[in-house]
């Protein structure tokens, strides 16, 4: 008899974890909800609260969102210095948005030291990841031969890859490009490009996201950066 109620005790507990594990969940979901809410009707300082709080508990998508704020100076005085480090602890958790703006940022030396092969590094896992402006912007790294061995046909394929996602900026440079590209280049480009497309494209489509993940939402007009030309 003691033993019987001492299993279904454990399993009383069993379920209450359970219960809390489950309303804390919802609990972060609705606060960054409420924080990308609290910005678009501009109140700034309220965001700043909570991104502010979900960030020190580790959740990426609070830390890019903070990073914002400090960039943007919205809520908090600006500071840069503290936006790269929160979009960096968001990249280092695989959040594409935030590893493409670590790219951004070491591309342009804004905030850092200008470094290509770091710009390179971060724009690749973005770019791995199927964001659009890190595709393009990586093609112009390798365009350029910055941060890497130029490599026109991949420059041509990430490109190709941005512009499957409606990024015209890319359109402009791939035709750029194409001028200077013998028929067998762009053969070649042309066929890693659907493969490429196959990797880095096809599974993150908005479909994809939906069903597998609760999205990374961002402050608007946030990372909408213009992609750099080829020199």
């Amino acid at each position: 008899m003691m033993k019987n109620r001492l299993c279904n005790f454990n399993h009383i507990i069993q379920l209450v974890g359970a219960m809390l594990l489950l309303l804390l969940t919802n609990a972060v979901i609705a606060s960054i909800e409420d924080g990308i809410s609290a910005v678009e009707n501009e109140d700034y300082m309220s965001a700043y609260t909570m991104f502010k709080e979900l960030a020190a508990q580790g959740d990426a998508e609070a830390q890019y969102n903070l990073a914002i704020l400090y960039k943007q100076g919205k809520g908090v005085m600006q500071d840069a210095d503290e936006a790269v480090n929160w979009f960096r602890k968001a990249a280092q958790q695989g959040l594409a948005s935030a590893q493409y703006y670590m790219g951004h940022l070491y591309d342009s030396g804004e905030g850092v030291k200008q470094d290509f092969i770091l710009a390179k590094n971060w724009y690749t896992k973005a770019a791995q990841q199927g964001n659009a402006s890190a595709q393009s912007n990586l093609g112009v790294l390798y365009a350029n031969g910055e941060g890497i061995k130029q490599d026109i046909v991949k420059a041509y394929v990430w490109f190709s890859l941005a512009v499957s996602q409606g990024l015209t900026a890319a359109l402009d440079n791939r035709n750029l490009l194409a001028k200077s590209m013998s028929s067998e280049l762009l053969n070649n480009a042309t066929m890693l490009s659907r493969e490429y497309f196959q990797q880095y494209v096809a599974p993150f489509s908005p479909q994809q996201n939906k069903l597998t993940s609760r999205g990374h939402p961002a402050i608007p007009n946030a990372h909408q950066q213009t992609p750099m030309a080829i020199q």
